[in-house]
């Protein structure tokens, strides 16, 4: 299991008419794009708290579950149009799994938007923390 706890985002660059964001997060492992999971849209905001807890179950061999990486999103929503890219932070699984505890602590990350002339400048700020886990394991 991989979990991955999003709490806030903080600074995003302005996508709508009005400099705002329909912001929502989206969260997926490399190894399996199909598979990911979605928050809820937070109206009007370039700060949205998600409070938002994402749960992916891996079923796979595990030299490809190590080599992937967490893909966290975070999107502009249009409605019926496409969604746009505000930013993406990409953690890898193995560096996760070598932390101590198998966990990365409760902290702020950049985002960048990777389709931009200038990739390095983030987009943003998002507070999160990631856990693996066994489904043995408490927490599961």
């Amino acid at each position: 299991n991989v979990l991955v706890n999003i709490q806030e985002a903080r600074g995003l660059r302005g996508m709508g008419n009005h400099g705002m964001n329909e912001c929502k997060a989206r969260v997926s492992i490399s190894s399996e794009p199909d598979d990911f999971q979605v928050s809820k849209i937070h109206q009007k905001t370039v700060t949205p708290f998600f409070n938002f807890v994402s749960k992916i179950t891996y079923d796979g061999q595990p030299e490809e579950f190590l080599a992937s990486h967490l893909v966290i999103e975070i999107l502009h929503d249009r409605g019926i149009l496409n969604e746009k890219l505000v930013g993406l932070i990409q953690i890898g699984i193995l560096d996760v799994f070598l932390s101590r505890d198998h966990k990365v602590p409760l902290q702020w990350f950049p985002i960048s938007d990777i389709t931009c002339d200038e990739p390095a400048i983030p987009t943003g700020y998002v507070r999160l923390n990631v856990i693996i886990n066994t489904t043995d394991e408490p927490g599961a």
